[in-house]
């Protein structure tokens, strides 16, 4: 098995592939060209498509890129987008409604048949778009509730009783509870999508903190010290997601 971090040239992923790294091993990164080149064989093989905004990858790869992720689940494989990467892989998405930053639109991928929609102003400073994106949500795995770093994820809607779909967790702060993280059979394969950053602890999320030239440092060093006063014993939301990967 092979774990293959998408690489955009835009976003850092350094935290995302360290925390890959000591769960999987070696993890090997791929952009477009090397999608579309065919790196994409193995059904063994996990494709990770990262938080950051995918209109980058909606450039690179709509058509011919996605029409091959796309086969390549159907035949077997696994699909684990985080944030944008779950944004990504929804049928449409409603990014920020109503203001100047909209994006709404179909996607090419549709693994979750619904709609992603975003971000969610309750973790947001100052519960508008123009606040930092960052905030700690909670979510109720199975009756569990786990604490983790939200940063401008959706929330999922539209699944109805489609058997294809599975709730993985559901924010368990939010009216309804609505759902956090989605499995999805697609063919032989699945996909599974997290709203949130299960790959930040508390270390991680403080060592990627700076002061300079940050308007945001004090919402951000509020997030870190409610991440570590939320921490609790037993398996965090990264475990869990990334024991459905090897399942």
């Amino acid at each position: 098995m092979t774990v293959l971090l998408y690489q955009d040239y835009v976003h850092n992923n350094g935290v995302l592939h360290r925390a890959l790294h000591a769960r999987f091993g070696a993890i090997e990164f791929c952009d477009a060209s090397d999608i579309k080149n065919g790196i994409l064989r193995d059904p063994r093989d996990i494709f990770v498509m990262p938080g950051g905004a995918d209109l980058y990858y909606c450039e690179k790869l709509n058509g011919a890129g996605n029409a091959l992720i796309r086969e390549w689940v159907e035949q077997g494989g696994t699909y684990f987008g985080l944030c944008a990467g779950a944004y990504y892989a929804c049928a449409a998405i409603a990014w920020a409604k109503g203001t100047t930053q909209e994006i709404a639109g179909s996607r090419e991928l549709a693994f979750f048949p619904g709609l992603a929609t975003g971000p969610v102003y309750e973790y947001v400073e100052g519960g508008t778009i123009g606040g930092c994106w960052d905030g700690v949500a909670t979510v109720d795995v199975g009756g569990r509730i786990i604490s983790c770093i939200y940063a401008g994820g959706p929330v999922f809607t539209g699944t109805g009783n489609n058997p294809d779909v599975t709730v993985i967790a559901r924010y368990a702060d939010l009216p309804q509870t609505p759902a956090a993280v989605v499995e999805c059979r697609v063919g032989q394969g699945r996909a599974l999508l997290c709203a949130l950053h299960p790959e930040y602890n508390v270390d991680s999320y403080r060592q990627a903190f700076y002061n300079h030239r940050n308007q945001s440092a004090a919402w951000q060093r509020k997030t870190g010290e409610q991440l570590a006063a939320a921490k609790t014993d037993g398996p965090t939301l990264w475990d869990i997601v990334t024991d459905r990967l090897q399942d």
